[in-house]
């Protein structure tokens, strides 16, 4: 039986597809499917003595790996530049890797039992942003912490417009846990960048800056702040248009897991 909550089904068919060979072609998803196939490896083994639970456990987890590994060609620019998912050209995504993912999600969703990695796979494979809101509402009940909540918040933005992010941010509890996350204060800076409020904005991604942990997260959160200077009112323009369009924001789930 598929599992299903609050209106989303973790299977998106609703039946398990047909068993198939994988292979992608893609050369910088190599780590990323050797420990997939590692996974399934060992959920078919623990198969025979714990029974089918830890098989549907692997599936979910292979399916997240699937997913957001499918995400990789497009993360990083032309320029080696680090791209948020808003900027993202998806035809560069792994459609095979895409397929696998949502292939392992079915098989994943034929028990009763709800896992993180069911909910966060589901929430990779989905394009609807209520239906990734009501996801994140979810996972905060299995696994809360504030980066689901932060997550949570950056939906609410994409849903319902920059000004409801900020005050689902701003109500996240244990909230100073954050304030060495860089994208944190980089969603912060966003949101305000959105609503017009360049000086406000420039300071949080200023403050981003300084906590970023590499070379390439810097020179994406300093291009932020060089974009509060240039923000034109059609940019504010094509943030409302895109609202509820079928992507996911800038996802801080995506760059760490934080319990």
């Amino acid at each position: 039986m598929v599992a299903a909550f609050q209106g989303c089904k973790v299977g998106r068919t609703g039946k398990s597809p047909p068993q198939t060979s994988f292979r992608s072609e893609k050369p910088g998803n190599t780590a990323h499917l050797r420990l997939v196939a590692l996974i399934r490896f060992l959920s078919t083994a623990k198969k025979r003595v714990a029974g089918s639970v830890s098989l549907r456990l692997s599936h979910a987890l292979a399916a997240l790996m699937c997913l957001h590994a499918a995400r990789l060609p497009a993360r990083v620019d032309a320029s080696g530049n680090l791209s948020s998912l808003f900027d993202q050209d998806r035809s560069r995504w792994d459609q095979d890797l895409v397929t696998e993912g949502q292939r392992l999600l079915d098989l994943s969703a034929t028990g009763t039992e709800l896992t993180e990695y069911h909910v966060e796979a589901a929430i990779a494979s989905f394009h609807s942003m209520a239906q990734i809101v009501l996801l994140y509402d979810k996972l905060m009940t299995i696994r809360p912490s504030p980066v689901v909540a932060l997550n949570r918040a950056i939906a609410v933005a994409q849903l319902e417009g920059p000004e409801r992010g900020l005050e689902e941010i701003h109500a996240i509890a244990e909230r100073d846990r954050l304030a060495s996350y860089p994208f944190y204060s980089a969603a912060l800076g966003e949101l305000e960048l959105r609503c017009g409020r360049h000086e406000i904005a420039r300071e949080h991604f200023r403050a981003a800056v300084a906590l970023a942990r590499n070379p390439m997260e810097r020179r994406f959160l300093e291009q932020r702040v060089a974009a509060c200077e240039g923000w034109a009112p059609q940019h504010i323009a094509q943030w409302n248009q895109a609202r509820g369009a079928p992507f996911r924001g800038m996802e801080a789930h995506e760059a760490v897991r934080t319990r």
